[in-house]
């Protein structure tokens, strides 16, 4: 099995709705009468691609996580263009570290 790149950012809670800045990750559903929608991806709904998802949260930002396979020219520049901040794995994994853990009841 291959070793798999992500490639990480902080996504302000606010923006989750939002359409990614690339059409790289859309698809199509087909209903049951095969009927066919393009689906426009956005950060919450983006994980049916299986090429992206959301991890950890604070009470402003969450993790977003896409495989850099995903990726081709210029989708990077579109997601920092927006001013997110991008991670590598062990940057996301100390922001997640730093989060105050959830009192024990």
């Amino acid at each position: 099995m291959g070793q798999w790149s992500w490639t990480y950012m902080l996504v302000p809670l606010s923006d989750l709705e939002n359409e990614l800045p690339t059409r790289r990750f859309d698809w199509v559903e087909t209903d049951e009468d095969g009927n066919q929608t393009d689906v426009r991806a956005t950060f919450l709904n983006s994980g049916c691609c299986r090429k992206c998802g959301l991890g950890a949260k604070s009470d402003t930002h969450q993790i977003f996580k896409c495989s850099d396979l995903s990726f081709i020219d210029g989708d990077i520049g579109a997601f920092q263009a927006l001013g997110y901040t991008l991670m590598s794995q062990r940057e996301a994994s100390a922001w997640v570290n730093a989060l105050p853990r959830p009192e024990d009841g």
